[in-house]
């Protein structure tokens, strides 16, 4: 018996890893990113405030986990801050003192120095999500004269973006102040795929976070109101408030009815506050609706750490003219693109887009209580085809999954420009392929878990007969033998009856 338990585990176990295998999700890259960081004098100008400090120590609280982490000053010279190969949360009472470093004591701007040693500790580690954050306010300035000068933005222009290019490294700009080189950082930006954006210092926080949200985009919760629904596959979630009001006390509402301030909250929750944001940190939070007893600006958000994710491919980080742009929607799980019917049957997928600051035009891509599951492709990857874009500027695109139990949001900035002799080729623009299984190959490895499934079945159910037929063989033969022993003690012994007889005849003498 015991043997045969252990042959039913085995097969268990195999067909689990068969299925697992033929389902298993491509692993998410891991995010290296370096952060150059000028502390030029002209900073104690356009920075008197230290801005920077503040906005790079939420930069790094919404950082993921496992992430490789540059910190670099520079003026004449590139400086290291802070160098982590395996960032964790942990490290943040090591890293936020040093940022006081951050200020205005250096003497001129060498962006090519600084963008080399940047493109030179991402290549010390190849793979992965590779970005890079230049925040300066200035040009270019060694100190040696303007045609030392002019040769050396040259060297910027051309060379540090092809680098970019053939590393693979996106650069994301920022320009501090007025009084930025705006061509060049823009060039930089839109040439190698990343993120532009030009702002004064009482704008330098959302100005960083929408970089930070193209080199780290996170899973969101769609907040309705002040509600939104937590379910059973969030590990941790992360409330940013953001240009609301803080003239009264936020509360955070649990399912349960609760009441969390900054002041009364349990250990599990961290809850940070700064003249700039709120941040608060849940880790395991309890499924059901939760409510946010507080004053929501446009760039507050909700993200979550989930093993169940909305994956959307295809959405350009920059743009130019009218060009419709071709999406990739599916959700995954722990075991690759989810497509089950009886699920997808019960959600709806909605996309909205528009200008930034603009009421958003909404498109209904599949209804599932209306359209059922005849809809549903059978990779699970829903299509749908973006417009292109009449106006320059920043735009949303918004995808919404609102399913029975659970949704999910993803959102990206799409900038739009008029600069198309900045962006680079065609062929380096060109979107990568979705990772995923071919659709002519998934049929089959549906085929062969059905054949292991009912040869598996049917193993077990022969497995289970015998059992029952033995136990039922055994049984009978147990309960032969106890009537014989039975009729064996019930009849009298024959020596027994002649000593008994003897003893009972008369005597003769």
């Amino acid at each position: 018996m015991r043997h045969l338990t252990i042959i039913i585990a085995g097969f268990f176990i195999a067909w689990t890893g068969a299925g697992q295998a033929m389902a298993a999700p491509p692993v998410a890259a891991p995010l290296h990113l370096v952060v150059l960081i000028d502390v030029s004098g002209s900073m104690r100008h356009n920075d008197p405030t230290q801005a920077r400090q503040h906005a790079l120590g939420l930069l790094l609280r919404l950082l993921p986990a496992g992430s490789e982490l540059s910190l670099l000053t520079f003026a004449a010279h590139p400086h290291s801050l802070w160098s982590s190969s395996n960032w964790q949360s942990a490290q943040l009472v090591q890293v936020l003192p040093r940022l006081t470093a951050i200020d205005e004591h250096g003497a001129w701007t060498d962006i090519d120095a600084a963008l080399r040693q940047g493109l030179q500790t991402l290549a010390s580690e190849p793979g992965g999500r590779q970005h890079l954050i230049l925040l300066t306010d200035g040009f270019v300035e060694l100190g040696h004269g303007s045609a030392a000068d002019a040769v050396s933005r040259a060297q910027v222009w051309n060379e540090d973006l092809a680098q970019a290019r053939r590393q693979g490294v996106h650069l994301h700009t920022l320009a501090l102040g007025g009084e930025a080189d705006l061509p060049l950082l823009r060039h930089l930006a839109l040439g190698s795929d990343g993120r532009f954006v030009s702002a004064q210092v009482r704008q330098l926080t959302p100005a960083l976070l929408d970089i930070f949200d193209a080199a780290a985009p996170a899973q969101r919760l769609p907040v309705q109101g002040r509600a939104f629904q937590v379910d059973v596959s969030i590990h941790a979630m992360t409330l940013l408030l953001l240009g609301g009001s803080q003239e009264r006390l936020p509360r955070l509402l649990t399912p349960q009815g609760e009441a969390w301030t900054p002041q009364k909250h349990p250990a599990s929750l961290s809850w940070t506050r700064t003249p700039d944001y709120e941040l608060i940190e849940v880790k395991n939070p309890m499924a059901g609706i939760w409510h946010l007893d507080a004053d929501l600006g446009p760039r507050s958000r909700l993200s979550v750490l989930s093993d169940l994710t909305l994956q959307v491919h295809g959405v350009p980080m920059n743009a130019a003219g009218e060009q419709p742009v071709d999406l990739d929607i599916s959700l995954n799980d722990t075991h690759g693109t989810v497509v089950d019917p009886a699920l997808l049957g019960r959600c709806v997928l909605t996309r909205h887009s528009g200008l930034r600051g603009q009421l958003l035009d909404q498109d209904l891509l599949y209804d599932g209580p209306q359209q059922g599951s005849v809809m549903i492709p059978d990779d699970g990857h829903f299509q749908s085809q973006l417009p292109g874009w009449r106006h320059g500027g920043d735009h949303i695109v918004r995808i919404t999954l609102q399913c029975a139990g659970f949704s999910r949001e993803f959102d990206q900035l799409v900038h739009v420009t008029a600069h198309r002799e900045d962006l680079p080729p065609p062929a380096s623009a060109a979107v990568q392929p979705v990772p995923r299984t071919p659709p002519h190959a998934r049929p089959a490895q549906h085929l062969l878990r059905s054949i292991l499934i009912a040869v598996l079945a049917g193993a077990l159910l022969l497995l289970v007969l015998a059992m029952a037929y033995i136990a039922w063989h055994k049984a009978r033969l147990n309960k032969a033998r106890s009537l014989v022993v039975s009729e064996e003690s019930d009849a009298p012994d024959e020596s027994d009856a002649a000593t008994k007889a003897t003893q009972a005849a008369p005597d003769d003498h």
